[in-house]
């Protein structure tokens, strides 16, 4: 879901704003454990996306100024209604590939699975996968410009909200 592009925009702010943080070419490995509860507003009802789980970072940085990330996504998403205490699951897995050029700009290709939402016995309702390419022009980049996208895009919101009506 959104989480991706979140984790994927301040993890790339937050490498740019610490300055030289390792050698150049010696990676340097952190696991981050997610525990998080975002609102998706659906109008006259607002929905709870509990977001949990792990996110492995390889940061390497460059003698040049530029760096790399590489970033397992290990996360799990409960959307639910507080109202009816109904909810959805599904799991956010996959790679973020984040170039950190030299003028401070950073490109993140994110690949695998964000979302894939099923209705016990209505099957699917919304799944988002596949690859998207953005590019930040600067730390403080909050509207990335999409390079490329490839896999299905449902509008996860949209159908969680719609899924989870009171």
């Amino acid at each position: 879901m959104r989480a991706r592009i979140v984790v994927a925009a301040l993890g790339t702010a937050a490498l740019l704003a610490t300055g030289p943080t390792a050698m150049a070419g010696k990676p340097v490995i952190e696991t981050i454990p997610v525990d998080e509860v975002d609102t998706i507003d659906c109008g006259g009802f607002v929905l709870e996306d509990h977001v949990f789980g792990t996110i492995k970072s390889r940061f390497t940085e460059n003698a040049d100024g530029s760096a790399r990330d590489l970033v397992g996504i290990r996360l799990r998403h409960i959307v639910t209604n507080p109202q009816t205490e109904e909810s959805l699951r599904s799991n956010d897995v996959g790679v973020d590939k984040v170039s950190i050029h030299p003028d401070g700009s950073a490109t993140v290709m994110q690949i695998g699975l964000i979302g894939n939402f099923r209705i016990p016995g209505q099957g699917v309702i919304a799944h988002e996968s596949g690859v998207s390419v953005l590019f930040f022009t600067d730390p403080g980049d909050e509207e990335p410009d999409v390079l490329f996208e490839a896999g299905p895009k449902d509008d996860l919101d949209a159908a969680l909200c719609e899924a989870l009506a009171p």
